[in-house]
């Protein structure tokens, strides 16, 4: 929301809440150690 506000534009926000959701989802990959069974390591 603020990030939208800030910057009057949707997209900003849009990509922020991306970015964050696919860095939870790495970090919790990593976290159970499925990170490497899934590069194939």
């Amino acid at each position: 929301g603020m990030v939208a506000l800030k910057t009057r534009s949707i997209y900003a926000g849009m990509i922020l809440h991306i970015t964050v959701a696919w860095l939870m989802e790495f970090l919790a990959l990593y976290h159970k150690g499925d990170w490497a069974r899934l590069m194939g390591e």
